[in-house]
């Protein structure tokens, strides 16, 4: 519970730190324009790697807990892991993908205030 508090700490301040412009505009501002090709390219690098794992990782977790109700309900019908969960992972990736294209900054804030108000 003290964990996710901290992590909800760490998010509405990341959320109140949103500028227009983005990263890129904020360390040219501070340190200067090769820095900030450097900042934005680790930030992208972050983006590619943890997208991905992240998302193998929750689907190897969701085929686990499908696998066990099919068991459960005697289906017979055992999912392949590592491939429904690389299918699950493009999926998510492609919806979060289209959702950031189609969005506005406006419904990101409004979205961002939303996840992270107090319970």
């Amino acid at each position: 519970m003290l964990f996710s508090y901290a992590v909800r700490a760490i998010y509405v301040e990341s959320c109140s730190m949103f500028v227009r412009g983005g990263v890129y505009r904020v360390v040219k501002e501070a340190m200067g324009g090769t820095l900030a090709k450097f900042s934005v390219s680790a930030l992208m690098f972050d983006y590619v790697l943890t997208g991905p794992i992240s998302g193998v990782s929750a689907g190897q977790y969701l085929v686990g807990f499908l696998n066990e109700i099919l068991a459960y309900l005697h289906m017979g019908l055992v999912l392949p892991v590592n491939g429904t969960a690389a299918t699950f992972a493009v999926l998510v990736t492609l919806y979060f993908w289209w959702e950031n294209i189609k969005e506005s900054r406006n419904r990101a804030r409004r979205r961002c205030a939303l996840c992270s108000s107090p319970p």
